[in-house]
């Protein structure tokens, strides 16, 4: 069972696309489209999967730059 918190943060990212910008890479950055997110001992972490690509993956949603509404 979702709290309410972590319904507010899931609607308000859910099916977003982002620029994705992972710091082991070097300044790369890539579109994904953002799937789910949750709060996790005080950050948000969202769950994303590469718009062309293919696979899933949970991580900091301050690696991120929402490029859509």
């Amino acid at each position: 069972m979702e709290n309410g918190s972590q319904v507010s943060v899931t609607t308000l990212v859910h099916g977003r696309t982002a620029l994705y910008r992972p710091a082991s890479l070097g300044g790369l950055a890539f579109p994904v489209k953002i799937l789910d997110a949750r709060k996790v001992w005080g950050r948000v972490d969202v769950l994303i999967n590469p718009i062309g690509g293919s696979g899933e993956k949970w991580v900091e949603a301050s690696s991120l730059r929402v490029i859509e509404a």
